[in-house]
């Protein structure tokens, strides 16, 4: 099986007892882990349409997460990515669902650091 898909099994495990009956059991660290690669992969699927910046794989990193008032996840971090040669470090939130059959994002939004404009994906 696909190391992937088997780490996505996992997340769908960790965000099933988050968002029921035990959200107090899981450690931290696994639910990072899950926001940072359901981050990756929403980044890497928005960055195909970006036409100057280019999302760097893997950067995505989670510094703090909580519940929200309608059961979804919010963490919040930083990405990084490269515009015309330099590497730049921008800040973002995602927000998560955990579905009957899966956890899904719902939106990712992230601020620009050279324009301190922000911007929103909803897959």
């Amino acid at each position: 099986m696909n190391l992937k898909f088997l780490f996505l099994i996992k997340i769908l495990f960790v965000f099933s007892f988050l968002l029921t009956a035990m959200p107090n059991t899981l450690k931290a660290q696994e639910v990072e882990e899950a926001l940072e690669v359901l981050s990756d992969d929403a980044f890497s699927d928005w960055s195909r349409s970006w036409y100057y910046d280019k999302y760097l794989i893997g950067s995505a990193k989670i510094t703090s997460y909580r519940e929200t008032s309608d059961s979804q996840i919010q963490g919040e971090g930083y990405f990084k990515f490269s515009r015309m040669g330099q590497k730049f470090t921008a800040n973002y939130t995602i927000k998560v669902r955990a579905g009957s059959s899966k956890v899904y994002v719902t939106r990712l939004c992230y601020t620009d650091p050279s324009t301190d404009q922000s911007d929103c994906y909803t897959p």
